[in-house]
């Protein structure tokens, strides 16, 4: 799903009145818009479920102490360290509530046959917490910055610790609407980002056509002799093939989502 919608960036283009293909051509916008900026943020930020496994990295620095553990005929030395001291750092923000969270130290981030059965659940409030620093308008316990906390030491193996759990923000949230927390800067920076990707195309089949109007479609091929240009006539090519290469974000963007990124998961992952 979008944060921003067609007729939220038509409007701050001044359109009223949109052709099917100019339509088009903002949602290709959109959907652009919305994927440089959670790659600045480093998360999908809409309110949903999300499944992921951790840790990343091997970051262990200290003394191991090694247990030999046994699955069916293999035995596996296992390395029990203190690199993640008792934190660890997840990707998506903001965690809204836990699903499940299971240490399998042969998890393999799911990929081996039978990881992660019922016996590798933990129990939140007991085994590990995430770092709850505030509640929403609901009541419901909110952790800004992704942090995880355990009983002694999580365990440094990657992909040995499978969360499932419910992060992002709601749509009162993105839209400044919500009487707690606001993510309003996430939206607009979406907004500008869309609508100046949007203007850009629009201009560019203006200037490259007869200049009485916008042209449809996306460009396809160019000649040099007997000068021939060509665009696309669907929605379709105008969505998918007008922004190939429109990946940047501008400087005062990236300012604007500061509060919002996740700077641990950069330092971490």
């Amino acid at each position: 799903m979008a944060v921003v919608s067609i007729t939220d960036v038509l409007l701050e283009l001044g359109i009223t009145d949109a052709t099917a293909e100019q339509a088009a051509v903002v949602s290709g916008a959109i959907k652009n818009a919305q994927a440089a900026v959670e790659r600045v943020l480093r998360y999908e930020v809409e309110y949903g479920t999300r499944t992921i496994y951790l840790p990343q990295s091997n970051k262990s620095l200290h003394v191991h102490e090694r247990v030999w553990e046994t699955y069916g005929t293999q035995a596996v030395l296992r390395n029990y360290g203190t690199g993640w001291a008792n934190e660890l750092q997840t990707k998506h923000l903001p965690i809204r509530s836990i699903t499940e969270l299971r240490i399998d130290y042969d998890g393999r981030s799911g990929t081996r046959a039978g990881s992660f059965g019922v016996d590798t659940i933990k129990t939140e409030g007991t085994d590990f917490w995430a770092n709850y620093d505030s509640e929403d308008s609901s009541g419901n316990k909110l952790c800004r910055d992704g942090i995880l906390r355990c009983m002694g030491t999580w365990p440094e193996t990657p992909g040995c610790v499978k969360l499932t759990a419910v992060t992002g923000y709601t749509a009162d949230e993105l839209n400044g609407n919500d009487s707690v927390l606001s993510a309003r800067p996430i939206f607009e920076s979406i907004l500008v980002e869309a609508a100046r990707r949007a203007k850009r195309t629009f201009i560019g089949q203006y200037s490259s056509g007869t200049g009485v109007g916008w042209i449809a479609g996306s460009f396809e091929s160019e000649t040099l002799g007997d000068y021939r240009y060509k665009v696309g006539t669907t929605g379709t090519a105008a969505e998918d093939g007008s922004f190939a290469n429109t990946y940047d974000i501008l400087a005062a963007t990236r300012t604007a989502l500061n509060d919002f990124i996740n700077w641990g998961w950069s330092l971490n992952s």
